[in-house]
Parts: structure tokens; C-alpha cells; sequence
């Protein structure tokens, strides 16, 4: 550590009270150039239009000029060097009952706060609030009636009833006999087939032999080859433009001749004996070209009816009934639909042949043995209503009315002779 005390030191108390005040005036005080400065220019002003310095603060307490504890002011020609200067610096007082309020009540600066944007009345604004408006007046004035609606009053039925008449008791008065029910009546002594009008139905129409494709351009000749009327009747039916036509019989002594048909489809009804291999064969030539022919063919047995959908009735081997469509049927079919009710018979002894029919009200038909079916012929089934009752009588009652086993008077009477 070296030695600075042969350094000379200033004597700042001297100093300060040899040194003249110097009046501080608002004036512009001209500075000295510095040394070196070459510049002749004229000195300018360097405070001009600067505030006013303010008055020290008298808070502080005041400093005693006399004191030799205050360091040394350096001068231009005795320098001191920096940590003279750094260790001859007063240290800052703490807080004191002077400055400890004006600490105290130091505030922190508020911070900056965002204005508030006013409120605005835009067009989107104004369209809800009216649309909120609008639907809160129209469920108030569909809800409103039904709040406010009275109670809808009760209808007051009046009856005439005759007033009790007041009679004496009388000791000789015996209650009135109790009558017994009605006796149910009887069940009929007949059996009875019914046959209800939406199931038990054959749609005369429904099966046909396989369509034959036709040249609309062409015309052409259909004939019956022989003429069978036990086996069936033929009928045909032709496909134009506008749909299906009419149902033509088709008979051995004239011939269907027609032209700008696309597809022929051939019916039958059944014969009253067929056989199951029986068939009825026609004809049908082109006459466009000249010696094309060609033969169709139809099975009554199995392209006519569908006996299916028929009830069936149920008899033993040997036995016989006859059955019978009375005249008075609460069944409904459709406008201009008459009641008709087609039956099909096994042919007793020959298991392969059929007997086919046709019941109307009045009719009646023997049956012999097992395997009788029967079914309403009716195109259309939906309008139907009702049902069908047919009656089933013992085997040995006459047409004509007689009943010979009961022997007791009781007559059947058909409506056709």
C-alpha cells in the first residue's frame, strides 16, 4: 500500500470563506472558451429558454460551514486522485423522523386505465331487439286465448222419469215371479260349410297358359282344332296398346283373326269331367308369312281354377252328403259381382279325373266321398264382406224335397226347378 500522505491536501473551510458570492441572476451568463479552443467565434448563449432551477428543499438539515470533516474540493492545478475522493464522500443519512412521513406517504402512480367505449346502436342491433320484440308478441297472443279460455260446460241430459208412486205396505203382497231366461235356441240340425268372402276366393282370371310373344306388325289367325265341352271352354286375351282387351270364346266354327297385339294369353274354364293329362289344342298361323303355324295347347285341369284357396270338406270313404247355397246370404262382394260358388269333385273309381261346377244360389250338388273343394269365384276380393254358408244335408235327401230317412214331414224346396 503506498504512501499518499506527502500529497498536498485542499483546505476547503479557507477556501469557501475567501471566495466572493457571485449573484445569480436570470441573465445569460457567457462562458469562457476552453483552453486549446482556437474557435473565434462569438460565445452563444447555452441556458437560453431553460426553466428557472428550483429552491433546495429546507428538509434537509443545514451543513456547518466550520466543520473540517468535509472533504477537500479538487482544483484545476491539485488534483485528487479517485479513491481519495471515493473515501472522503459523506455518507447518505438514513431515514429520519424528517424524511420517514414523506416516504410514508409516497403513493405509487395509478395505472393507466382503458376509457370506456360508449354504447352504440347499430342496425343488427336494432333488427333483433325488434325480432325479439315480434315472436314475444306472437306467443303471447297464441298463448293468451288458451289461458283465458272458460271452461268449456257440460251438457245436461234430462230424463223424464215417472215419479214413485207411495203405496201402503200390505202384509197379503207377494213378490212377483221371477221369469227364466230365454232358452237358447237349438243349434241347426244341419251342418253347415261357411266360406269366408276374403280367404276362401278363386280369381277366375289368375291362371292362364304361358303368354305367346307376337309381331304388332303382323296379323295373324287363332282357331279351335276340336271342340270339347266337357273338357273346358277356351278363352283368349290380347295384349294392344292401351293394355288388355275383353275375353274372347274361343269355339270350332269361326276363327279370331287380329293384328297389332304383342302378347296372346289363353284362359280356360272347366269342363264338368276333365281328366288330369286332358288338354285342349288350338291353332294359331301367321299370315305374314304364309305356312307358319303353330299350336298352342291348354290343360283344364291345372290352368283354369286354383282350388288351393278352396275349403274343403271333409267326408269319410263311402259317405255322401249334398250341399246346397241357400238363397238368403248376408255376404257383400263388389258392384255388379254375382254370387257364384265353384266346386271341384273327384271322380269316384278314377282317381285322375275331376268334376268341376259352377253353385248359385238355390243350386245344390251331391257329394261322394272324400276330397270336395269349394271356393266364391270372384275377380276381385277387397271390397268383400261376410261370409258364405252352405249347407251340408244328409247324402240320401231328394232334389225334389223329400227326405227319406226321418220320415217326419220335413221338405227341401230348391228355387230352381
Amino acid at each position: 500500500m503506498r504512501d499518499d500522505s506527502s500529497k498536498p491536501k485542499g483546505n476547503v473551510a479557507p477556501t469557501l470563506n475567501d471566495l466572493a458570492p457571485v449573484p445569480r441572476t436570470d441573465a445569460t451568463q457567457v462562458m469562457d472558451p476552453l483552453e486549446g479552443d482556437t474557435d473565434s467565434r462569438p460565445a452563444v448563449p447555452t441556458d437560453r429558454g431553460l426553466p428557472p432551477v428550483p429552491a433546495p428543499s429546507t428538509d434537509l438539515p443545514p451543513v456547518d460551514a466550520t466543520a473540517t470533516s468535509l472533504p477537500e474540493v479538487p482544483s484545476a492545478s491539485n488534483p485528487v486522485p479517485i479513491e481519495a475522493t471515493a473515501t472522503s464522500l459523506p455518507e447518505v443519512p438514513e431515514a429520519n423522523a424528517v424524511t420517514a412521513p414523506r416516504l410514508k406517504t409516497a403513493k405509487p402512480p395509478a395505472p393507466p386505465s382503458s376509457p370506456e367505449l360508449p354504447f352504440e346502436l347499430t342496425p343488427l342491433r336494432v333488427a333483433l331487439a325488434g325480432g325479439g320484440l315480434a315472436l314475444l308478441g306472437l306467443l303471447v297472443w297464441l298463448v293468451w286465448p288458451l289461458l283465458t279460455r272458460p271452461a268449456k260446460p257440460q251438457p245436461v241430459e234430462w230424463q223424464d222419469a215417472p215419479l214413485p208412486v207411495a203405496t201402503s205396505p200390505s202384509k197379503s203382497a207377494k213378490p212377483a215371479p221371477v221369469k227364466p231366461p230365454p232358452a237358447a235356441p237349438p243349434p241347426p240340425a244341419n251342418d253347415q260349410l261357411s266360406l269366408d268372402a276374403k280367404t276362401h276366393v278363386i280369381d277366375p282370371r289368375a291362371l292362364h297358359a304361358p303368354d305367346v310373344a307376337l309381331e304388332p306388325t303382323h296379323k295373324y289367325r287363332l282357331s279351335l282344332k276340336v271342340d270339347d265341352p266337357k273338357a273346358g271352354l277356351v278363352l283368349a286375351r290380347l295384349e294392344e296398346k292401351s293394355g288388355w282387351g275383353v275375353l274372347h270364346a274361343m269355339a270350332t266354327h269361326h276363327a279370331l283373326q287380329f293384328g297389332g297385339v304383342k302378347t296372346l294369353r289363353l284362359h280356360c274354364e272347366p269342363g264338368s269331367e276333365v281328366k288330369t293329362d286332358t288338354s285342349i289344342a288350338l291353332e294359331l298361323e301367321d299370315l305374314a308369312r304364309k305356312g307358319k303355324k303353330q299350336t298352342l295347347s291348354v290343360s283344364p285341369a291345372t290352368q283354369c281354377y286354383d282350388f288351393e284357396t278352396a275349403r274343403a270338406l271333409e267326408l269319410m270313404p263311402g259317405e255322401s252328403r249334398r250341399v246346397q247355397l241357400g238363397s238368403d246370404q248376408a255376404v257383400k262382394l263388389g258392384e255388379q259381382i254375382p254370387l257364384r260358388v265353384a266346386y271341384r269333385l273327384q271322380v269316384p273309381g278314377d282317381p285322375t279325373a275331376w268334376r268341376f261346377g259352377v253353385l248359385e244360389p238355390g243350386d245344390d250338388v251331391l257329394v261322394t266321398g272324400p276330397g270336395a273343394r269349394f271356393a266364391i269365384l270372384d275377380p276381385w276380393l277387397g271390397d268383400n264382406e261376410g261370409a258364405v254358408v252352405l249347407q251340408v244335408l244328409p247324402g240320401d235327401t231328394d232334389r225334389r224335397g223329400l227326405v227319406k230317412p226321418d220320415g217326419d214331414g220335413t221338405k227341401f224346396v230348391p228355387n230352381r226347378p
